[in-house]
């Protein structure tokens, strides 16, 4: 994604600010375990404001986690 930054989230709880350009993100999620699945997609569009992102990371023995990350598109200069 030409012009759109690049964020590294160590916590997925995170809330992430990005620039009110950014019109969609990239997620990628390194799972420690070879046989645990995850439901993200490859992009997501964003609105202006807050956009919770759902994610569903299974577990080998079949327990689901549920997160939401939080990112949030400037609407404006300062917010």
């Amino acid at each position: 994604y030409k012009g759109n930054d690049i964020l590294l989230v160590d916590d997925i709880s995170d809330k992430v600010y990005v620039s009110k350009k950014t019109k969609k993100i990239k997620l990628k999620i390194k799972l420690e375990d070879k046989m645990t699945t995850s439901n993200i997609k490859k992009s997501y569009k964003l609105k202006k404001g807050n956009n919770k992102i759902k994610i569903i990371v299974k577990a080998e023995n079949g327990i689901k986690r549920k997160y939401i990350s939080n990112v949030y598109r400037k609407k404006g200069i300062f917010i």
